[in-house]
């Protein structure tokens, strides 16, 4: 349910690089990567994926009762503070962020993606976007930023990227004292029929033949937890049910929908595996969400932050 890689080329005009560490030869792009994923081309809706991403972050704010969970409340509020949100789709968290935090004059919030569907002009005064590719290196000064949100990055790059690659350049920018923070969707469903277990194992396989670990979200703790420039290592886990079972939270519905999207975007690449019709892949996500409501499925979302020493 997260974001997708994007198929679009980086802005390759200059940018500051005193201190961004040099590339390995051997790092792969992200179009490498994309290639890598399914031989099936699939199509994506530039709208409703966008779309879809807003939708997402509401979702996840209201399911986390905020838009982040590091204790950095006193430090947006008052003091000089710059902040980061790597992989920021259209913008709508760096926007909600800026929003919100408008009367502090002296914070600054930064989105970067490859893709630019992120505004130009109509924005806060506070905020700011950059077109450019992570695998190429954070166009950033070292200890530039108090703190660096990523969501929903995890089926976008390798292990190997992860760790020796984007990890390493995103604490690079952090400043002594400053925290990062993770928000991905879990892999762990509770209460899940056979028709959840087919779609996501099939979705699974796809995403592991392009090198991404479906599951890489249960390693970012661990991560953190065994990197010594780190300390006050954090994670929480809630579950949003799936469908209209849960009279008592519409966050349900929404899970539905996004969910629902999300799937009919990779409706080429699942069918395809499966060896099926778009028609049959339809009457599969149907029950798919029928089961989700009969046996009320609920799913997870993690979120993992830390503070640099």
């Amino acid at each position: 349910m997260g974001n997708y890689p994007s198929k679009k080329k980086p802005n390759n005009k200059s940018r500051k690089n005193s201190n961004k560490p040099e590339r390995q030869n051997s790092l792969e792009s992200n179009e490498e990567t994309i290639s890598r994923i399914s031989t099936t081309t699939y199509f994506i809706s530039e709208e409703v994926e966008t779309e879809r991403l807003q939708q997402y972050h509401y979702l996840i704010k209201h399911l986390f009762d905020g838009n982040f969970l590091s204790p950095i409340h006193e430090l947006l509020n008052s003091a000089p503070c710059k902040v980061l949100d790597l992989g920021c789709g259209p913008g709508t968290w760096v926007l909600d962020m800026g929003s919100t935090y408008y009367n502090n004059k002296k914070s600054v919030f930064v989105g970067i993606d490859i893709s630019p569907t992120f505004p130009n002009q109509i924005k806060p005064a506070n905020t700011q976007f950059i077109q450019a590719n992570i695998l190429d290196g954070l166009p950033f000064e070292n200890n530039e930023f108090d703190f660096v949100y990523i969501r929903a990055l995890g089926l976008s790059f390798s292990e190997t990227q992860w760790l020796e690659s984007i990890l390493p350049d995103i604490l690079r920018v952090i400043k002594p004292g400053g925290w990062i923070e993770f928000n991905e969707p879990g892999p762990d469903a509770k209460n899940y029929g056979p028709y959840y277990k087919k779609v996501v194992d099939t979705h699974n396989k796809e995403m592991s033949i392009g090198d991404i670990d479906p599951k890489i979200i249960l390693k970012y703790k661990e991560w953190l937890l065994s990197n010594s420039k780190l300390t006050n290592v954090q994670e929480e886990v809630r579950y949003v049910p799936i469908g209209s079972w849960d009279k008592n939270n519409k966050l349900g519905e929404i899970t539905q929908e996004n969910f629902n999207t999300y799937l009919k975007n990779m409706e080429s690449c699942i069918s395809n595996h499966l060896n099926i019709s778009i028609e049959e892949y339809d009457q599969l996500l149907t029950k798919f969400f029928q089961e989700c409501n009969q046996l009320k499925t609920q799913f997870p979302f993690h979120c993992i932050y830390a503070q640099k020493l």
